[in-house]
């Protein structure tokens, strides 16, 4: 089974352009899953997650509208172009995650969709990967955005004095593994810095 995913934060979608850009964007790109972080989208705001070529729409809605205070707010489309059968969902009412089981192209598969917070990361991954763990039936595709580098040698900035948590050890012991990183085994992360 080969599935198209395409993961990303979209940091806002409440005006009509940006959500007119990612349905375009999802269409053209053949995508089969869309998982969408950061949507800032509230509960009221739901009727703005349909689009006839993606019908089946999991929303966890942001806990409120500003960052600091609660979940981004995650968003978890299937394509119409894929066999789906539903099986279960799990919806973080705090907007920070999605877990779905279900059935794509006949092969059981969970799809799970994070948004973790700014702080307090590994003690919100080891409940959210115990939560999945134990809700999880077949292989699972995670997407999302973590927060957290998932090693600080290969994935942060040599520059940067701060000493930061890492998720490799949790996602080893959850038996997770980053795709990326697996096929980029030793590849430093590229950083990007503009001149002044």
């Amino acid at each position: 089974m080969g599935v198209k995913c395409v993961s990303l934060n979209a940091k806002g979608l409440n005006s009509p352009y940006k959500w007119r850009q990612l349905w375009r964007d999802a269409v053209q790109s053949h995508c089969e899953v869309l998982m969408v972080q950061e949507t800032h989208l509230l509960e009221k705001d739901a009727d703005k997650c349909k689009h006839p070529s993606f019908p089946y729409i999991f929303h966890s809605p942001a806990y409120k509208k500003k960052k600091k205070r609660g979940g981004g707010g995650v968003l978890l489309a299937v394509s119409k172009n894929v066999s789906f059968v539903l099986s279960s969902t799990t919806i973080d009412p705090k907007g920070r995650f999605a877990l779905i089981n279900s059935t794509l192209d006949n092969v059981a598969i969970t799809l799970a969709m994070v948004y973790g917070p700014n702080t307090n990361q590994l003690s919100f991954f080891r409940k959210f990967f115990k939560k999945l763990h134990d809700f999880a039936t077949g292989p699972v595709l995670l997407g999302g955005d973590f927060n957290i580098p998932v090693s600080v040698r290969l994935d942060c900035d040599r520059r940067s004095s701060r000493r930061r948590p890492e998720l490799y050890s949790l996602l080893t012991e959850f038996h997770l593994r980053d795709i990326w990183r697996y096929l980029h085994s030793t590849e430093l992360t590229t950083f990007w810095f503009p001149r002044i």
